[in-house]
């Protein structure tokens, strides 16, 4: 699987990506090279972006095309020891240019406890509203600690 991260920059104020980073990534779970549950999506975060060695909270958003193949990855907010921010704009705007039809939206906690927030709770509920009305379908949220990872669909809070 190719996994490629992206920035946005602008030229007159129009935004566009550009290719920040590329690597293969060879594992024998993403031999289909499709990024359809939260195992790979846990991997995929501790083998490529090292969320495992991460200091503070990042999120970051995984554009898929319709059969869940990677487009590329955004991290999209860098926060503190213990909380990070998202935007929706910054998060659509990225979807868009990068014409995914849908998404999963991951972030570490720097502690091995993955278990939500009430902000994480929060914020799931109206991103999964917000994709409904873009028709952006938002899959999954993955929060990684160092060992272990907590998903929203595993756990029935997105369908």
């Amino acid at each position: 699987m190719r996994v490629t991260t992206y920035e946005i920059e602008q030229n007159n104020g129009i935004p566009y990506l550009v290719k920040e980073n590329s690597v293969n990534y060879n594992a024998a779970s993403h031999s289909d090279r499709k990024l359809n549950n939260s195992s790979k999506v846990f991997w995929l975060m501790k083998d490529v972006l090292k969320v495992d060695r991460k200091a503070e909270e990042h999120v970051w958003i995984f554009g898929l095309d319709n059969s869940c193949k990677l487009l590329g990855v955004f991290d999209v907010f860098k926060g503190s020891v213990n909380q990070c921010i998202s935007s929706p704009r910054e998060i659509f705007l990225r979807l868009l240019l990068s014409g995914a039809s849908s998404f999963i939206m991951a972030h570490n906690h720097t502690s091995d406890e993955t278990e939500p927030s009430r902000l994480d709770l929060d914020t799931t509920k109206k991103m999964d509203e917000l994709s409904k009305m873009m028709g952006i379908r938002l899959m999954d949220h993955v929060i990684a600690g160092r060992e272990t990872f907590y998903s929203f669909a595993d756990n029935g809070l997105i369908k």
